[in-house]
């Protein structure tokens, strides 16, 4: 995909990942579903991405927000009132965005990962990677395993 658009000039691309409770929610009209709702880490944890000339530069947000605060954004900005008391009640996401807008082109990356080690690949040969969570006790086995854990406490 290129970025290099005059149409993003004045839009922003929002993604929340709301993988804990079984759904991706890429648009108001794109949800991708995962099977068996709540995840192995946190079931309330969910993971926002702003792309936008007017999102800050490498910002990694400390305030606590929600789903309802993407539409407590957007009503804010379209100048409506709030659809409902969770919208309401919501804190918006302006401290994301900034005032004087980055237009320097997006340039793609490729994502280099390191080499697993022959001691995970060992603890993991026998897990299914093909479907979410198909060999989660496998899996959280492996990691404990390779990071040496739980560790002796020393007394």
């Amino acid at each position: 995909m290129k970025f290099r658009t005059v149409g993003l000039r004045s839009a922003v691309v929002a993604a929340s990942w709301d993988r804990a409770h079984g759904k991706c929610k890429l648009s108001s009209h794109v949800d991708l579903y995962y099977p068996n709702g709540l995840d192995h880490v946190d079931g309330y944890r969910s993971i926002f991405l702003a792309i936008s000339p007017w999102v800050k530069h490498e910002h990694v947000s400390h305030v606590h927000t929600s789903l309802a605060s993407i539409f407590k954004t957007v009503d804010l900005i379209l100048g409506i009132p709030p659809l409902n008391q969770y919208d309401a009640a919501a804190t918006d996401l302006r401290e994301m965005f900034t005032g004087t807008p980055d237009f320097t082109p997006y340039t793609f990356a490729p994502i280099t990962f390191a080499q697993a080690s022959p001691m995970w690949r060992a603890l993991t040969q026998g897990i299914d990677f093909s479907r979410p969570d198909d060999g989660e006790a496998l899996l959280q086995r492996a990691i404990l395993e390779s990071e040496g854990l739980p560790r002796e406490e020393a007394r």
